[in-house]
């Protein structure tokens, strides 16, 4: 533990630590748990806290390219994640997927249980993956190291062999390390 000085205060008693192993609620998910890249501050004086995050847009980017290439179905808080870091609004997908509702993609995201059927459930994902592609092809968007935009293009290549392999299963533990200028994925165990 390092010390320096509060933002907040000015006092000299800053405590600056670097957890092994933080999980990341940023995202709205409850199961990304982040291997280096975290620093927390907080100053024992003042109360302030603080929590900084190392290229964190890159880091929400590889979290949705792992969640849309997902042999699995996704729960509602991961299609919300989706969504957000496509940069769509309930509006915005439901008139992409010809929904007539908004509403009916807030029912979805809500849900804690897979809340859709296969079709839908590809339909969604295909949609995504190319909102998503659309997205960091603009000017400044794009944060993902080489590695992750070929896995990316990869994805998007064989997009139907995954739809193939979609299966139900349990939400896994999503483990992101930091190597030395970018974030990666550690493999399931």
């Amino acid at each position: 533990m390092s010390t320096k000085r509060c933002p907040a205060c000015g006092s000299d008693r800053l405590e600056v630590r670097k957890p092994g192993e933080y999980r990341y609620l940023g995202a709205g998910l409850t199961n990304v748990y982040l291997c280096g890249g975290v620093t927390v501050s907080k100053c024992p004086d003042c109360k302030a806290a603080r929590v900084t995050i190392f290229k964190e847009w890159q880091l929400l980017q590889v979290i949705a390219l792992d969640l849309l290439g997902e042999s699995r179905y996704l729960f509602g808080a991961e299609l919300r994640f989706l969504r957000s870091a496509c940069r769509l609004t309930q509006a915005g997908l439901a008139l992409r997927l010809r929904i007539p509702r908004r509403a009916t993609i807030a029912e979805r995201e809500a849900s804690p249980k897979q809340p859709l059927e296969y079709a839908s459930e590809i339909v969604y994902r295909r949609i995504l993956l190319g909102a998503f592609m659309n997205l960091i092809g603009k000017p400044g968007e794009n944060h993902l190291a080489p590695s992750h935009m070929k896995r990316l293009n990869a994805l998007d290549k064989n997009f139907w062999t995954l739809a193939d392999g979609i299966a139900r299963s349990r939400q896994p533990r999503l483990q992101v390390v930091q190597g030395s200028d970018h974030w990666e994925l550690r493999p399931a165990a």
